[in-house]
C-alpha cells in the first residue's frame, strides 16, 4: 500500500460530530443596477472554495492552479492544510453575505476533519500521510506523521472563533481554548513580548529559549495566530487569548527587524545581507502584520500598536498605485505582479481604519481599491483559459505520488477564485520562472501561472469587511459609508455607480439617514429627494444628512460623475487610465490573455439592470 492510497493518519481516531451549520435568512428577488454587487461576488467565492477540493482527500483543497498545462492542472501542496482552513473560516462569511448553500457538505467534512486533528494537549496536528498530501519543506529534521504548524493552529482558532458565534458556543469555545493553552506552550518569553523560534513543531515540543530569536518573516509569521488571538478574545472575552496576542505584535514592531523604526520602510524578509531572500521584501506579509496590530490595539486599546498602524499604512500604500489598489508581491526595484491576498489585506487595514475612525479618507481608498483590483482579481469567467493553449499539444507533467494533480474542468471548479500574479491589465502574466529542482514543473520555463488559493481566502475576507461595512446602524442612527449594493436589515442601498451619478435607498425601518459622498463628488451639486419631494440635505463632513426618514420610504441622491484620464506608473510601467469615480473604465495598454477593466458599458451614462437574488442573514460576524 502506497501513502498515496492508505487513509489519511489523523492524531485523533475519532471525534464526536461538530454541530449542523445553520443558516438563518430571509430570500427574495429584486431589479437592481448591474453595477458591483458584492454578495454576487461572495455567492462566486463559494464556488471558488468548495470546487477546487479533492473528495478521495476529505476535501483538501488544491493550493495551485496551474493554466500553463494543456489542459490546465490544480496540484496538492504542503500548504493545503492551512488554506483548507482559510476556506473554513471564509465561507461562511460569503454564506452570510450571499445565502449560498453550494457545497455545505464540503465544509461539514473540513469541520469534522478539524477536530479529529486535534491532539490530546489541545494542539492542532497537521497529518503528513494519506492521499494528496505533501510534505512541506519547512519539516527540516522532524521525524513522525504529524507536525504542529504555529499557522494551521492560529487559523483553525480562528475558524473556532467563527463557529462559536454563528452556531455553538459550548462546543466550539473549548476548542478554542485548547488551542490557546497550545499556542502558550510555543512561544518564547521575552519582557512583554514572545516569540516562535520554529516554523513547525513535533507533537509535545516546545518553544526553546537557547534558539536563535526570529528575524524578518520568520518573526512575522507569528502574525498568523496573533491574529486569531485577538478575533477569539472578541467572541469569548478571553483574556489570555489577548494577552498572548500583543506579546509577538510588540516584538515584531520592536525587534524583528521587519519595518524600519525611524520611517515605517519595509525591510527584507531575511536581515542577513548574505543569506537567503535578502532582496525579497515580501508585501503580503508586511501588509499582514499592520493589519493585525491594528486590529489588536484596536481591541485592547494599546497605544503603541495603533500608533504603528497608523504610520506604517500610509507607507505601504506607497509601494503600490492608489487609483487602482495594485500592490506588488514583493517590494523590489524590477516589475513584479500582484498577488490579491496583499490587495485584500490592504482593504481590511483601510475599511478598519475609517470604522474606527482613524481616518474618513479610507473609506476612498477602500472603495477604489474593492471596485478595481479585488473586484478585477477574481474570476468571473474560464473560457479564456481553454483558449491559452489552442493548438497545442497535450502537457507532459509528473503525476506521480509526490505531486498529485488533476486535470479536471479545472477553470470551472475555480470560477470565483482570485489570482495569485495579476498584473495591472491583466488577469495572469507570462513570466519566466525558475523552478525548484525536484517539482514536477522543469526549470526555466516561460509560462503564465494561476491561482494560489490563500489568496482567494484572504481577498475573500477583504470582500466581507468591505461589504459589512457598508451600513452602520446603530440604534435609530443609519449611516451608509459606501455608495455599493448592499441588502440590509435598515436600509437597501442601491447602486448606480459608475453608469450614474445616482444611488437609491429603500428604507426598512424607522431612522435617521446620513450617506456619505465620496471624495470626487462636489458636495455643492448634490441632490436629495425623498418619496420623490426635494429634500435640502446639511453636511457631516462628507456625510449628506438625510434626516428622518420611515419604513418604506425611497430615497434618492444624485450628483454629476464624469470621466477623467490619469497616466500612472504601476510598477515600472506606465498605463493610462479612464476612470467614473473611482471606478476604472478603461486602461491603456489593454492586457492580452484575460484583459482588466473591460468596462465600455459603464460608459454610456445609461443605467443597465439585472434581476438579483436577495438575502438577508440574522447572523453577522463583526470582524
Amino acid at each position: 500500500m502506497t501513502e498515496a492510497t492508505i487513509p489519511i493518519e489523523y492524531i485523533r481516531p475519532y471525534a464526536p460530530p461538530p454541530p449542523a451549520s445553520r443558516r438563518r435568512g430571509v430570500r427574495a428577488e429584486a431589479w437592481t443596477p448591474a453595477t458591483l454587487d458584492l454578495a454576487d461576488r461572495a455567492r462566486l467565492a463559494v464556488n471558488g472554495m468548495v470546487e477546487p477540493t479533492d473528495p478521495e482527500a476529505d476535501y483538501r483543497v488544491y493550493w495551485k492552479a496551474s493554466f500553463r498545462f494543456n489542459p490546465p492542472v490544480m496540484y496538492h501542496d504542503g500548504s493545503d492544510t492551512g488554506i483548507t482552513l482559510k476556506f473554513l473560516e471564509a465561507a461562511p462569511r460569503m454564506r452570510i453575505m450571499s445565502g449560498s448553500e453550494q457545497g455545505l457538505h464540503v465544509e461539514q467534512r473540513w469541520r469534522e476533519v478539524l477536530l479529529r486533528m486535534i491532539g490530546p494537549d489541545g494542539q492542532v496536528a497537521s497529518p503528513l500521510v494519506g492521499p494528496g498530501l505533501v510534505r512541506p519543506p519547512v519539516l527540516g529534521g522532524l521525524e513522525g506523521n504529524q507536525m504542529i504548524d504555529q499557522q494551521v493552529n492560529g487559523i483553525a482558532l480562528g475558524v473556532a472563533a467563527t463557529y462559536a458565534a454563528l452556531d455553538d458556543s459550548a462546543f466550539w469555545e473549548p476548542v478554542g481554548r485548547g488551542i490557546v493553552e497550545g499556542l502558550q506552550g510555543l512561544v518564547v518569553q521575552h519582557e512583554d513580548m514572545a516569540y516562535l523560534t520554529q516554523w513547525v513543531f513535533a507533537p509535545g515540543q516546545r518553544g526553546d529559549p537557547a534558539q536563535p530569536r526570529p528575524l524578518g518573516t520568520f518573526a512575522a509569521y507569528a502574525m498568523w495566530p496573533a491574529r486569531r488571538l485577538v478575533d477569539f478574545y472578541r467572541v469569548t472575552g478571553s483574556e489570555p487569548a489577548l494577552a498572548l496576542a500583543g506579546q509577538p505584535c510588540r516584538y515584531v514592531v520592536r525587534e524583528g527587524q521587519y519595518f524600519d523604526a525611524a520611517n515605517y520602510r519595509f525591510l527584507p524578509d531575511n536581515p542577513d545581507p548574505g543569506g537567503p531572500r535578502h532582496d525579497v521584501v515580501h508585501f503580503h506579509h508586511h501588509a499582514m502584520t499592520i493589519l493585525t496590530c491594528l486590529e489588536y490595539g484596536l481591541a485592547s486599546g494599546d497605544q503603541e500598536m495603533l500608533d504603528f498602524a497608523a504610520q506604517a499604512f500610509p507607507v505601504a500604500i506607497t509601494h503600490g498605485e492608489r487609483l487602482t489598489g495594485f500592490f506588488p508581491e514583493s517590494v523590489i526595484d524590477h516589475h513584479q505582479t500582484c498577488e490579491l491576498c496583499e490587495v485584500g489585506d490592504m482593504v481590511r487595514i483601510a475599511v478598519r481604519q475609517a470604522e474606527a475612525g482613524l481616518g474618513d479618507h479610507y473609506w476612498d481608498d477602500a472603495d477604489r481599491w474593492t471596485r478595481n483590483q479585488l473586484a478585477e482579481g477574481q474570476l468571473t469567467r474560464a473560457d479564456w483559459i481553454e483558449r491559452l493553449h489552442l493548438g497545442d499539444p497535450p502537457s507532459r507533467h509528473d503525476t506521480g505520488e509526490r505531486w498529485p494533480m488533476t486535470t479536471e474542468r479545472v477553470g470551472e471548479r475555480n470560477i470565483g477564485a482570485f489570482a495569485g500574479w495579476q498584473s495591472p491589465n491583466d488577469w495572469v502574466e507570462f513570466m519566466l520562472t525558475r523552478w525548484p529542482e525536484g517539482t514536477p514543473f522543469g526549470s526555466n520555463l516561460g509560462h503564465v501561472q494561476g491561482i494560489m488559493h490563500c489568496c482567494t481566502a484572504n481577498a475573500a475576507r477583504g470582500l466581507y469587511d468591505v461589504w459589512r461595512n457598508i451600513v452602520h446602524a446603530q440604534g435609530d442612527r443609519v449611516k451608509v459609508n459606501l455608495l455599493l449594493n448592499r441588502t440590509h436589515e435598515a436600509v437597501d442601498v442601491d447602486s448606480h455607480l459608475p453608469y450614474t451619478g445616482q444611488v437609491d435607498l429603500h428604507v426598512r425601518r424607522d431612522c435617521r439617514l446620513d450617506v456619505r459622498m465620496p471624495a470626487w463628488v462636489d458636495l455643492g451639486e448634490v441632490a436629495c429627494q425623498v418619496e420623490g419631494n426635494a429634500r435640502e440635505v446639511g453636511f457631516d463632513g462628507r456625510y449628506a444628512r438625510v434626516g428622518d426618514v420611515g419604513r418604506g420610504q425611497a430615497v434618492r441622491l444624485n450628483f454629476p460623475i464624469d470621466e477623467r484620464t490619469d497616466r500612472v506608473s504601476i510598477n515600472n510601467r506606465w498605463y493610462l487610465l479612464v476612470r467614473k469615480g473611482h471606478d476604472i473604465v478603461c486602461i491603456d495598454p489593454p492586457g492580452k490573455l484575460c484583459p482588466l477593466y473591460q468596462r465600455d458599458h459603464y460608459r454610456d451614462d445609461v443605467t443597465l439592470w439585472k434581476k438579483t437574488p436577495r438575502y438577508l442573514d440574522e447572523q453577522r460576524l463583526d470582524w
